[in-house]
């Protein structure tokens, strides 16, 4: 079985689940708390990304949760996220196993890290997802 955390930092955080706007599928998953991973925010496009930097002094904010059937719910993302290993011709996102800090523990969660190329003014130094920081100016 997949191991059970997802860390969300963008359009899968629970107060987009069911979204019409965002179209983010509901989570079969319990909400645990909020948790950072190491690594660099950025806009693309009108959603997010996030590229690893073990060795940098950036953080990304997000939720970590627990997926309570992971065999179902992460075909499910990745076909949302447009990612590998679901998706295989040109993914946008690859998902992968990240340590992740909540509440004074690290655990290994499942991330969608963005596979294309960004522009450095468009990362989102604040290292937390804001819809509107997602529009175009």
């Amino acid at each position: 079985m997949p191991d059970p955390y997802l860390f969300a930092y963008g359009f899968l955080m629970s107060v987009f689940h069911g979204n019409e706007q965002t179209q983010t599928p509901p989570l079969d998953a319990r909400l645990l708390g909020l948790g950072t991973y190491d690594g660099l925010l950025y806009r693309v496009a009108s959603y997010p990304g996030v590229i690893y930097r073990p060795e940098g002094d950036k953080q990304v904010y997000g939720e970590v949760f627990w997926l309570n059937h992971p065999n179902r719910t992460l075909p499910i993302l990745d076909e949302y996220e447009h990612a590998s290993p679901l998706i295989t011709n040109a993914p946008e996102y690859a998902r992968r196993l990240r340590p992740i800090r909540l509440e004074g523990k690290t655990i290994q969660c499942w991330v969608y890290e963005y596979l294309g190329t960004v522009q450095p003014d468009s990362e989102i130094k604040s290292g937390k997802f804001d819809i509107e920081q997602t529009k175009q100016s």
